[in-house]
């Protein structure tokens, strides 16, 4: 009977099913699922908010922001990943973050524009808000898109660190 320690039986475990290499694979499934995710529910509760204060007569405020997340959602990925992609061929940085604080925000400004329209535009009598409150609100959707990006960009820098991988 063999006494390895347990340093020696991580090692063979880690080199026989090549352990590095499915940790990797899985983060790099899991990363973008999660960040979706958080994405979805950060969108989810900025429309829940905007319902409560800008609008009193949906009944069910819940089910309206998982729809508004949802298309939110989309509306992000289809111009924040077209708009960006021209924006960094276009912009000649070196630096992924520098070209993303030069463009990033005027996208997400148009994103949370067009979800006032949306809101704004639904047959349900919305209070007409002051202008103050509708660009608090789109910056305030700014900030949280920012944020939640940021949790991607610091998931990959992990990613990176611990895995070895040069992106």
């Amino acid at each position: 009977m063999n006494n390895y320690t347990c340093f020696e039986l991580c090692y063979n475990f880690k080199n026989r099913f090549n352990f590095n290499l499915w940790i990797i694979k899985m983060e790099l499934i899991l990363i973008p699922l999660g960040y979706g995710l958080i994405k979805f529910i950060a969108y989810t509760a900025w429309c829940y908010l905007a319902l409560c204060w800008f609008d009193n007569t949906v009944k069910n405020k819940r089910s309206m922001a998982v729809w508004l997340g949802f298309i939110r959602l989309f509306l992000g990925f289809i111009l924040g990943s077209s708009l960006g992609r021209i924006g960094f061929s276009l912009t000649g940085f070196n630096s992924i973050s520098g070209a993303y604080f030069m463009m990033y925000p005027a996208i997400r400004a148009f994103e949370w524009g067009i979800m006032w329209l949306i809101l704004h535009s639904r047959k349900i009598n919305i209070k007409a808000p002051s202008i103050t409150a509708v660009v608090l609100w789109i910056i305030g959707g700014i900030i949280v898109s920012c944020l939640v990006d940021g949790f991607l960009y610091l998931s990959l820098l992990w990613l990176k660190h611990f895995s070895g991988l040069m992106f």
